[in-house]
């Protein structure tokens, strides 16, 4: 009942989260989504929302922890594979990117994801001459 209520109470609220993301004010939307997280730790949406605006504030080791949790939390979510790709490369970590793209090809072929990656380019493609000369080993 409590679990109920709290959640109820971040959905409630979620016009104010929009409000953060479209004044870049993205320090308050992590302590939205902090405190989202303590009253329902297993939803996975609040982890990936909270992993974009670490994202943005370019904490991207953050980014990457709440990302990964969030597709642990639930394997369909498409957005945590995106923003855990993302991470990755923004950490120039381009071999350990290349598991979420791959899921991002699996999961949503045709939805979601070609817009998403069409900022990529050939990092969306695994055999391209960036990611190749980023990961040799591959």
């Amino acid at each position: 009942y409590a679990l109920a209520d709290a959640t109820r109470a971040v959905e409630l609220d979620k016009k104010y989260v929009k409000g953060y993301y479209r004044r870049k004010d993205y320090e308050n939307a992590v302590k939205y989504y902090s405190s989202a997280i303590e009253l329902n730790p297993t939803n996975a949406i609040y982890y990936g929302n909270r992993s974009l605006a670490y994202l943005r504030t370019e904490c991207y080791g953050y980014a990457l922890a709440d990302a990964t949790r969030a597709v642990e939390l639930d394997k369909k979510y498409v957005k945590g594979y995106y923003r855990r790709a993302a991470s990755n490369m923004a950490l120039g970590k381009f071999k350990a990117a290349l598991p979420s793209v791959r899921a991002l090809e699996l999961r949503d072929p045709w939805g979601h994801c070609p817009p998403m990656v069409e900022s990529w380019g050939d990092l969306w493609d695994p055999l391209s001459p960036t990611v190749l000369a980023h990961a040799p080993e591959l």
